[in-house]
Protein backbone atom coordinates (compact mmCIF):
# COMPACT_ATOMS: atom_id res chain seq x y z
CA UNK A 1 0.00 0.00 0.00
CA UNK A 2 1.44 3.64 -0.92
CA UNK A 3 2.34 6.45 1.44
CA UNK A 4 -1.04 8.39 0.42
CA UNK A 5 -2.86 5.30 1.20
CA UNK A 6 -1.78 5.08 4.67
CA UNK A 7 -3.95 6.85 7.48
CA UNK A 8 -2.21 7.75 10.83
CA UNK A 9 -3.83 9.84 13.63
CA UNK A 10 -2.80 10.39 17.18
CA UNK A 11 -3.94 11.37 20.15
CA UNK A 12 -2.01 12.96 22.72
CA UNK A 13 -3.31 12.05 26.54
CA UNK A 14 -1.97 15.12 28.66
CA UNK A 15 -2.75 14.32 32.16
CA UNK A 16 -3.11 15.89 36.01
CA UNK A 17 -3.65 12.65 37.24
CA UNK A 18 -5.00 10.83 40.62
CA UNK A 19 -4.17 7.24 42.63
CA UNK A 20 -4.44 4.32 41.73
CA UNK A 21 -3.48 0.82 42.80
CA UNK A 22 0.32 -0.74 42.33
CA UNK A 23 -0.06 -4.14 39.82
CA UNK A 24 2.36 -5.94 38.04
CA UNK A 25 2.14 -4.80 33.78
CA UNK A 26 3.95 -6.45 31.57
CA UNK A 27 5.04 -3.68 29.21
CA UNK A 28 6.24 -0.36 30.58
CA UNK A 29 7.32 3.12 28.86
CA UNK A 30 8.84 5.61 31.34
CA UNK A 31 10.82 8.62 31.20
CA UNK A 32 11.75 10.92 34.51
CA UNK A 33 8.15 12.34 34.76
CA UNK A 34 5.88 10.20 33.46
CA UNK A 35 5.10 5.92 33.60
CA UNK A 36 2.83 4.31 30.80
CA UNK A 37 2.19 0.69 31.65
CA UNK A 38 0.22 -1.21 29.16
CA UNK A 39 -1.45 -4.84 28.85
CA UNK A 40 -2.41 -7.64 26.01
CA UNK A 41 -5.08 -4.97 25.01
CA UNK A 42 -3.12 -1.66 25.09
CA UNK A 43 -2.54 1.10 27.55
CA UNK A 44 -3.56 0.48 31.26
CA UNK A 45 -2.34 3.00 33.19
CA UNK A 46 -0.39 6.92 33.09
CA UNK A 47 1.17 7.87 36.29
CA UNK A 48 3.09 11.31 36.77
CA UNK A 49 6.10 10.72 39.02
CA UNK A 50 6.61 13.70 40.80
CA UNK A 51 2.96 14.11 42.11
CA UNK A 52 2.79 10.15 42.26
CA UNK A 53 -0.81 10.69 41.28
CA UNK A 54 -2.30 8.39 37.55
CA UNK A 55 -5.30 7.44 35.29
CA UNK A 56 -6.54 3.82 35.40
CA UNK A 57 -8.14 2.51 32.55
CA UNK A 58 -10.64 -0.33 32.83
CA UNK A 59 -10.45 0.13 28.51
CA UNK A 60 -8.54 1.19 26.03
CA UNK A 61 -9.89 0.66 22.58
CA UNK A 62 -10.67 2.03 19.45
CA UNK A 63 -12.69 1.40 15.90
CA UNK A 64 -12.24 2.43 12.48
CA UNK A 65 -14.87 2.36 9.72
CA UNK A 66 -13.18 2.15 6.20
CA UNK A 67 -15.95 1.62 3.42
CA UNK A 68 -18.22 -0.62 4.21
CA UNK A 69 -15.86 -2.57 7.15
CA UNK A 70 -16.24 -1.32 10.85
CA UNK A 71 -12.78 -2.99 12.38
CA UNK A 72 -12.80 -2.65 16.41
CA UNK A 73 -10.39 -3.44 18.69
CA UNK A 74 -12.81 -4.37 20.82
CA UNK A 75 -13.15 -8.24 20.94
CA UNK A 76 -9.95 -8.47 18.54
CA UNK A 77 -6.77 -9.41 19.63
CA UNK A 78 -3.52 -8.02 18.32
CA UNK A 79 -1.52 -10.43 16.13
CA UNK A 80 1.80 -8.99 17.62
CA UNK A 81 3.04 -6.61 20.25
CA UNK A 82 6.45 -5.10 20.25
CA UNK A 83 8.36 -2.43 22.58
CA UNK A 84 11.34 -0.76 21.95
CA UNK A 85 13.11 2.50 22.35
CA UNK A 86 10.22 4.68 23.81
CA UNK A 87 7.39 2.78 21.82
CA UNK A 88 4.69 0.26 22.27
CA UNK A 89 2.72 -0.85 19.07
CA UNK A 90 -0.05 -3.42 18.66
CA UNK A 91 -0.70 -5.16 15.32
CA UNK A 92 -4.33 -6.08 14.17
CA UNK A 93 -5.14 -8.38 11.18
CA UNK A 94 -9.40 -7.69 10.90
CA UNK A 95 -10.76 -8.64 7.71
CA UNK A 96 -8.38 -8.14 5.61
CA UNK A 97 -7.03 -5.01 7.26
CA UNK A 98 -3.69 -4.86 9.19
CA UNK A 99 -4.04 -2.08 11.82
CA UNK A 100 -0.97 -0.84 14.04
CA UNK A 101 -1.92 1.28 16.79
CA UNK A 102 1.55 2.71 18.34
CA UNK A 103 1.61 4.33 21.83
CA UNK A 104 4.81 6.83 22.26
CA UNK A 105 6.49 8.43 25.26
CA UNK A 106 9.53 10.57 24.48
CA UNK A 107 11.95 11.67 27.02
CA UNK A 108 11.00 15.38 27.70
CA UNK A 109 7.21 14.63 27.68
CA UNK A 110 4.86 15.09 30.24
CA UNK A 111 1.92 12.81 28.40
CA UNK A 112 1.72 9.52 25.99
CA UNK A 113 0.74 9.23 22.01
CA UNK A 114 -1.27 6.93 20.27
CA UNK A 115 -1.45 6.48 16.85
CA UNK A 116 -3.17 4.17 14.39
CA UNK A 117 -2.20 3.65 11.29
CA UNK A 118 -3.90 1.08 8.71
CA UNK A 119 -0.90 -0.78 6.98
CA UNK A 120 -3.01 -2.99 4.46
CA UNK A 121 -6.42 -3.06 2.78
CA UNK A 122 -8.16 -5.44 0.73
CA UNK A 123 -7.97 -2.74 -2.20
CA UNK A 124 -5.68 -0.20 -3.14
CA UNK A 125 -7.91 2.41 -2.38
CA UNK A 126 -9.61 3.03 0.82
CA UNK A 127 -12.63 5.36 2.10
CA UNK A 128 -12.44 6.26 5.74
CA UNK A 129 -15.86 7.31 7.03
CA UNK A 130 -15.48 7.41 11.00
CA UNK A 131 -12.84 6.96 13.43
CA UNK A 132 -13.39 6.46 17.13
CA UNK A 133 -9.52 6.75 18.03
CA UNK A 134 -10.35 6.31 21.64
CA UNK A 135 -12.79 4.59 23.29
CA UNK A 136 -12.20 4.30 26.92
CA UNK A 137 -13.44 3.10 30.05
CA UNK A 138 -11.49 4.42 33.05
CA UNK A 139 -11.60 2.93 36.90
CA UNK A 140 -10.86 6.69 38.49
CA UNK A 141 -14.13 8.16 39.34
CA UNK A 142 -15.45 10.95 36.93
CA UNK A 143 -17.20 13.53 38.48
CA UNK A 144 -17.63 15.80 35.18
CA UNK A 145 -16.43 16.38 32.06
CA UNK A 146 -16.47 18.85 29.37
CA UNK A 147 -16.00 18.65 25.70
CA UNK A 148 -15.30 22.58 23.84
CA UNK A 149 -16.86 22.26 20.61
CA UNK A 150 -14.35 23.08 17.49
CA UNK A 151 -14.01 26.59 15.86
CA UNK A 152 -12.78 27.50 13.08
CA UNK A 153 -12.40 31.55 13.19
CA UNK A 154 -9.91 31.08 10.45
CA UNK A 155 -12.79 30.31 7.89
CA UNK A 156 -14.35 33.57 9.19
CA UNK A 157 -17.01 31.68 11.11
CA UNK A 158 -18.18 32.77 14.29
CA UNK A 159 -18.63 29.88 17.44
CA UNK A 160 -22.07 29.26 17.06
CA UNK A 161 -21.63 28.85 12.58
CA UNK A 162 -18.75 26.39 13.60
CA UNK A 163 -20.82 24.77 15.72
CA UNK A 164 -23.67 24.06 13.08
CA UNK A 165 -21.38 23.29 10.51
CA UNK A 166 -18.86 20.85 12.50
CA UNK A 167 -21.13 18.65 14.13
CA UNK A 168 -19.27 15.82 16.00
CA UNK A 169 -16.36 17.33 14.79
CA UNK A 170 -14.87 17.73 18.93
CA UNK A 171 -11.20 16.90 19.53
CA UNK A 172 -11.24 16.57 22.94
CA UNK A 173 -12.58 16.47 26.28
CA UNK A 174 -11.25 17.53 29.79
CA UNK A 175 -12.34 15.23 32.89
CA UNK A 176 -12.68 15.93 36.48
CA UNK A 177 -11.56 13.41 38.51
CA UNK A 178 -14.11 13.42 42.50
CA UNK A 179 -10.77 14.00 43.97
CA UNK A 180 -10.28 17.32 42.80
CA UNK A 181 -8.20 15.93 39.75
CA UNK A 182 -8.10 15.35 36.33
CA UNK A 183 -6.92 14.79 33.07
CA UNK A 184 -7.31 16.10 29.18
CA UNK A 185 -7.30 13.93 25.94
CA UNK A 186 -6.79 15.35 23.16
CA UNK A 187 -6.60 14.38 19.30
CA UNK A 188 -4.57 16.20 16.33
CA UNK A 189 -4.63 14.62 12.97
CA UNK A 190 -1.32 14.74 11.02
CA UNK A 191 -2.62 15.34 7.68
Amino acid sequence: MSDTYRFAISIAFLLVILPIKSSAQALELKNASTTATFDRQGLTAVKDAESKTSVDLARDAWSLTIDDTILRSNGSQPVSVNAHAGEVSYEYEISGYRIQVTYSLATNWKFVGKQIKVLRAPGSKVTIHKIVPWDLTLRNAVSSDYVPSAYVPQLGRTIEQSRNSLPAKDFGEFLRFSDGTGAMATVQNPF
